[in-house]
């Protein structure tokens, strides 16, 4: 099969957790992009078919890059971040 890509991008952000002080938009806003980079990790994962049961193999894999981050954004008081991955895979034929 012929290898196929996606680009995804996500986008989240704070306000913070300290009224309107928003101090802490910042350490939020690290600490997800610290936890968008451990479940990215590693980096592919084995194709999987769950509309089975028992759930079965598929015999390749889905693997993507590294995430790349926006510099930090925001406006109305939110702290905003966009990352970008690009999503591998080949196509299941059938």
């Amino acid at each position: 099969g012929r290898l196929m890509q996606v680009d995804c991008k996500a986008i989240y952000g704070s306000k913070g957790t300290d009224g309107m002080m928003e101090t802490d938009r910042g350490r939020i806003v690290n600490a997800m992009d610290l936890e968008l980079r451990r479940i990215s990790e590693p980096r592919q994962a084995a194709k999987i078919d769950y509309t089975q049961d028992p759930p079965a193999a598929l015999g390749s894999n889905i693997f993507w890059t590294q995430p790349i981050f926006d510099d930090p954004g925001g406006a109305n008081g939110v702290l905003m971040r966009a990352v970008k991955i690009r999503v591998f895979f080949f196509p299941e034929v059938g």
